[in-house]
């Protein structure tokens, strides 16, 4: 009988961990793959096509999560990545993509298309926080 309780004591353990690590992943994912709190404080939506995007300059109201949508009208592959802050949103012709990015704080950055050479062929725009 000592065996047994012994393996009800395992067992309960078990479970109590298992329990346990269910809930700090549920609340792990309440906090987004930024880090961040959830909360989306700006939305840009975007046209690219070769080579620039439409608007080239955009404002958000302050640091956090902005939902960007790039409408990719082009015959190539464009992509969306802001400097300063992690991602990349990756479009191919005649499709629309989202994605959310992490702005840390106040200021202006530099946005632009990675794919070789777009940048450099004028593919960048301004985003302006705060």
């Amino acid at each position: 009988m000592k065996e047994m309780n012994g393996l009800r004591s395992m067992t309960g353990r078990r479970v109590a961990a298992v329990a346990g690590a269910v809930a700090l992943g549920l609340a792990l994912a309440g906090c987004g793959a930024s880090g961040g709190s959830g909360t989306v404080v700006g939305e840009i939506s975007l046209q690219a096509n070769e080579f620039a995007y439409s608007p080239a300059q955009v404002h958000i109201s302050g640091p956090g999560q902005v939902k960007v949508t790039v409408k990719n009208q082009g015959m190539v592959e464009h992509d969306f990545t802001i400097e300063g802050a992690q991602g990349k949103l990756l479009v191919k012709p005649n499709t629309t993509g989202t994605s959310t990015f992490t702005v840390p704080k106040a200021g202006t950055y530099t946005f632009a298309c990675t794919v070789e050479g777009h940048k450099a062929a004028g593919m960048k725009g301004t985003l302006t926080v705060g």
